[in-house]
């Protein structure tokens, strides 16, 4: 995954109505970006404690990167029962290439159009961490809420 200090690629992105978005024009706020995939048992762990995270908006964005169809993605969050603001990334996965992704969940914030926090798979400390820095950004205290139960790490 990208390394935090460097500056975000210029990158495409579709909505599921197929109109292509630039990445930068998204970034009017610290923005945490999680590139996901519907068939990840680590992304089925770990989007549920990211859907709490949209407790810090509208002072940070979260937006949600499925690297699958939107018909899939919809399942996939009912499954769930989460939902984010989403965009798509699809084959030959332009977006995840640039970000150099090589396992999901994949996450980045990016800040001012720099990647501040970048990380992949589950790993409790590190979302406790990123956590912390999105609640600092909302003015709000953190509270990792459904972690506890979660493994210490599984790798994406």
């Amino acid at each position: 995954m990208i390394e935090s200090g460097n500056r975000v690629p210029d990158t495409r992105l579709l909505d599921r109505d197929g109109k292509r978005y630039a990445l930068y024009d998204l970034l009017d706020r610290p923005t945490l970006v999680i590139v996901f995939k519907t068939t990840c048992s680590t992304c089925r762990l770990a989007l549920p404690v990211y859907d709490r995270w949209r407790r810090y908006e509208p002072a940070v964005k979260v937006l949600a990167v499925s690297q699958d169809t939107p018909a899939l993605t919809d399942g996939f969050y009912e499954d769930l029962g989460v939902g984010f603001e989403t965009l798509y990334d699809e084959p030959p996965y332009a977006m995840s290439n640039a970000f150099g992704v090589i396992a999901v969940p994949s996450l980045a914030l990016i800040e001012h159009g720099q990647v501040t926090w970048s990380g992949h798979g589950w790993v409790r400390a590190e979302a406790e961490e990123l956590e912390t820095l999105l609640a600092t950004h909302a003015g709000r205290r953190p509270a990792l809420v459904g972690a506890d139960d979660l493994p210490v790490f599984k790798p994406g």
